[in-house]
């Protein structure tokens, strides 16, 4: 298959989203509550792939969650911040379909 130089701009642009979705993913703060042991994920946003973010907080309120009990308890359970997954194969599930559907519509054939 030959691409036209249009569905060569979205398959470069594309591959340039792919790029800074996983240079830049999203991260969660997982921990547990000690009353219940119910498993808890905050978000933290977005950051550097080589410099995940540190679990503050302050920067964890920013991000909009703003139950401070919960907070604490997370933040005491000391399990990690890691990346989301669900959140990041969604991204790109969502980027690779788009991304397909942009070069089968633009195909001149």
């Amino acid at each position: 298959m030959r691409f036209n130089k249009r569905q060569k701009a979205v398959l470069l642009a594309g591959t340039l989203a792919a790029l800074v979705i996983g240079i830049y993913p999203p991260w969660i703060l997982s921990g547990s509550l000690e009353e219940n042991y119910a498993p808890v994920q905050v978000s933290l946003g977005y950051g550097l792939i080589f410099v995940p973010p540190i679990a503050d907080a302050e920067k964890i309120k920013k991000v909009g969650f703003t139950h401070d009990s919960i907070l604490e308890a997370v933040l005491a359970s000391k399990e990690g911040v890691s990346l989301d997954t669900a959140r990041l194969g969604t991204e790109w599930i969502t980027l690779i379909v788009v991304v397909i559907g942009l070069l089968l519509y633009l195909n001149d054939e």
